[in-house]
C-alpha cells in the first residue's frame, strides 16, 4: 500500500511539458545553428569581406551590423538563459540519501549489525512545476521577442545608412560632373578676362562656386 500510494504521489507531482517546450527548442537549435559561437571583433570574417567587397551590398551590411552589435548578442544570451530556466523549474529537487549505522551493535558478539539507509525526495504540490515551468516559457518567449524587436531595429537602421550612403554616392557623382561643368567654364572665363573680352566678375564668381562644391564634397565624403 505504501508502495502504491509513493507511486500516485510521484505522478502526481510530475510536471508535463508544455508542448511549445518543444518548439523552443527547435528556435534555440536553430539559432545555435546560425550563431556558432560569439562575435569576436577582432576576427569577423563578415566585416573583412564587406570592406574587401568591390561595391556596398545592402545585405551583407545587415548581417555584418546584425553579427557585430553586443546589444543584439546580449538579448540572444539572456533568451538562451531565460529558456535554460525551464528545465529547472520543472525539475524534481535532488533527493537526500543518508546512512546511519547503531553504534553498540559494531562490537557486539550477540547483536546482528544495525545500519539504516534512507532515500528522501521532495515532492512538490501538483501541478505546481507545472505553472512554474509555463511562467518560464512566458519568460523566454518575452526575451525572444526582445531579440526579434532588436534585430528588426538594428536592420532597419542598416538598411537606412545604406540608402543614406547611396544617396550620397550618387551625390559625389553629382558634384564631381558640376565640378568638371564649372572648372571649365572658370578656364573660359579667365581667358575671356585675359583678353579683355570678358568679365573679372564671371572668374570670380566661377571660384565661388568651385569653393561651395569643394565644401559640398567634403560634407558628402564625411
Amino acid at each position: 500500500m505504501r508502495s502504491l500510494l509513493a507511486h500516485l504521489a510521484l505522478l502526481a507531482g510530475c510536471a508535463v511539458v508544455p508542448s511549445r517546450y518543444e518548439a523552443v527548442r527547435g528556435e534555440l537549435r536553430r539559432d545555435d545553428r546560425a550563431h556558432p559561437s560569439a562575435p569576436d571583433p577582432d576576427h569577423d570574417r563578415s566585416l573583412a569581406a564587406l570592406a574587401a567587397a568591390p561595391w556596398l551590398d545592402r545585405a551583407a551590411l545587415i548581417t555584418t551590423a546584425l553579427a557585430r552589435n553586443r546589444d543584439v548578442e546580449a538579448m540572444r544570451q539572456a533568451w538562451h538563459a531565460a529558456a535554460a530556466e525551464v528545465r529547472q523549474v520543472t525539475a524534481l529537487d535532488d533527493p537526500m540519501v543518508s546512512y546511519a549505522v547503531a553504534p553498540l551493535s559494531i562490537a557486539a558478539a550477540h547483536v546482528r549489525f544495525g545500519e539504516e539507509v534512507e532515500l528522501r525526495q521532495a515532492l512538490p504540490f501538483p501541478g505546481k512545476r507545472a505553472l512554474a515551468g509555463e511562467a518560464a516559457l512566458d519568460d523566454a518567449d518575452a526575451m525572444h521577442a526582445d531579440l526579434r524587436a532588436g534585430q528588426l531595429a538594428i536592420a532597419e537602421r542598416a538598411s537606412q545608412l545604406f540608402d543614406d550612403a547611396y544617396v550620397a554616392a550618387r551625390a559625389l557623382e553629382v558634384n564631381d560632373h558640376h565640378r568638371a561643368l564649372v572648372e571649365r567654364m572658370a578656364q573660359l572665363a579667365t581667358a575671356r578676362v585675359a583678353s579683355s573680352r570678358g568679365s573679372a566678375q564671371d572668374a570670380l564668381q566661377a571660384e565661388v562656386e568651385l569653393g561651395q562644391l569643394a565644401q559640398e564634397r567634403v560634407m558628402l565624403e564625411t
